[in-house]
């Protein structure tokens, strides 16, 4: 039998950067650890997304780059993708290698496999405490919505292949499509570290599951009911979502508030003045220049903060103007990239 047993060391959510226009929203996706002891925790951390977030459940949406990233920071799963450094300040995907989520450790044994969940996280705001009975929930919900095909990726066909064994103990027999059994591996285990296999507070959808919407997906599409280091504190859809840190979260998030305001369109763009453009242009200059290693990847967020300071927020006129906003955005970014200091450069390079 082959026993893993996860010994978390402190992990924090970074900010990202990615191109097309926008700030990737944070790396719950893909925490890291930090060798220097507690996270330091910033205030806020204001991002700009295409598109709104189709829906806030993980099980019953169209699984955009938004909601995937919303998944991974409103949600949990058994297990996470372990991260490692590429030794360019990169964290990178450890292959199918795991990392401790809501299990604290898992058995292996021929077809079958076994996980035993932490015994003190919480759901937030409700305060319920995570059970087995949340994992089984959220897998009954995956086969009643006919979402259960990351389930059948990994070999789990049918409820019949989980059972709960105690309150902190769930067990999983897996199989081929035609019931044989099958040997366990890191394969089958990675499937569940996927954001739309998250699990859910059952008791709190319960509370919202009616005769005519028997798995409370009218609820969870506009609030979410996870464990999560974020919550959803505001949500204006089309325009923008404010998200804070959850009290006392062992993930460590390193923004208190993340506003995420949604720049997908001239509507909006107009509508919200000229910050989001200002935001947007800024960022997709110092990503470029980070991938073409001019810049360390911290200096993503310093770059942007320094192009808001220096250009104050006013209501864009037409798209023309717009536009006007973003060239002036991207000119100050790559002017303050510019001015980098030599040290900082040769050490993004490697």
């Amino acid at each position: 039998m082959t026993s893993v047993e996860f010994t978390p060391s402190r992990r924090q959510i970074l900010a990202g950067g990615a191109g097309l226009g926008m700030i990737a929203l944070l790396a719950a996706c893909s925490t890291g650890s930090s060798a220097g002891g507690s996270a330091v925790s910033t205030a806020q951390l204001i991002v700009a997304w295409p598109n709104d977030a189709d829906s806030l459940d993980p099980q019953n949406s169209s699984y955009s780059f938004q909601d995937w990233d919303l998944f991974c920071n409103l949600y949990e799963t058994l297990v996470s993708p372990k991260f490692v450094s590429n030794g360019a300040g990169v964290m990178v995907w450890d292959g199918l290698e795991l990392a401790p989520e809501l299990a604290d450790s898992y058995t292996v044994k021929g077809d079958t496999a076994t996980f035993y969940l932490n015994k003190t996280r919480k759901f937030y705001p409700s305060g319920n405490p995570l059970t087995a009975d949340d994992v089984i929930y959220t897998m009954q919900r995956l086969f009643a919505l006919k979402q259960q095909s990351s389930l059948n990726t990994a070999g789990i066909f049918s409820m019949n292949q989980m059972k709960k064994i105690d309150d902190h103990t769930v067990e999983m027999k897996f199989t081929d499509s035609n019931g044989h059994p099958i040997e366990v591996n890191g394969f089958q285990l990675a499937v569940f570290r996927w954001p739309n296999l998250a699990i859910l507070d059952s008791v709190e959808v319960r509370k919202h599951v009616t005769s005519g919407d028997p798995t409370g997906t009218n609820w969870l599409k506009n609030n979410a009911a996870g464990t999560g280091p974020y919550y959803v504190k505001s949500r204006t859809i089309g325009q923008q979502i404010e998200l804070a840190a959850v009290p006392g979260n062992p993930r460590n998030p390193a923004y208190k508030n993340v506003t995420i305001q949604v720049v997908g369109n001239v509507a909006s763009l107009l509508e919200g003045g000229s910050a989001p453009t200002i935001l947007s242009a800024a960022n997709e200059a110092a990503v470029a220049a980070f991938l073409e290693r001019r810049i360390g990847f911290l200096k993503i967020a310093r770059t942007v903060e320094r192009v808001l300071d220096a250009m104050p927020a006013r209501m864009p006129v037409d798209l023309d103007d717009v536009v006007a906003i973003d060239r002036e955005a991207r000119d100050r970014a790559l002017r303050f990239i510019g001015n980098s200091a030599p040290a900082e450069r040769a050490a993004a390079s490697g």
